[in-house]
């Protein structure tokens, strides 16, 4: 029984990932892509990979997994830095700033396509 409780939890921890890293993922393909993408990569910053997030830009590494107080994303949809604020036009919501803070607190994963 224990070991079907451990599987059940273990398979609960995995789904509940998956689904903040595609909550993480989906804002960033809305509210950050135009600009750090595919097309266009603004200071050379490219966010539609795991890879190219991990990767950074011209100004190096942009998020550190595990730890959002030294990730330069969070900062930057924090509006903490003027020259930094991301995306400049509009901050985003609280509710999305946490989901992204959170999402690079568990890891930064990016969903299993």
């Amino acid at each position: 029984m224990r070991t079907l409780i451990g599987l059940f939890f273990v398979a609960s921890s995995a789904v509940a990932a998956d689904d903040a890293a595609a909550k993480a993922v989906a804002i960033i393909e809305r509210s950050c892509l135009k600009c750090h993408g595919a097309e266009k990569q603004k200071s050379g910053l490219r966010l539609d990979s795991h890879a190219a997030l991990l990767k950074g830009g011209k100004e190096g590494v942009v998020v550190v997994a595990g730890q959002p107080e030294k990730s330069r994303l969070v900062a930057a949809v924090e509006w903490k830095d003027e020259d930094t604020r991301m995306p400049p036009k509009q901050k985003l919501s609280d509710e999305d700033i946490a989901v992204l803070s959170a999402w690079v607190k568990a890891g930064a994963a990016w969903p299993e396509p």
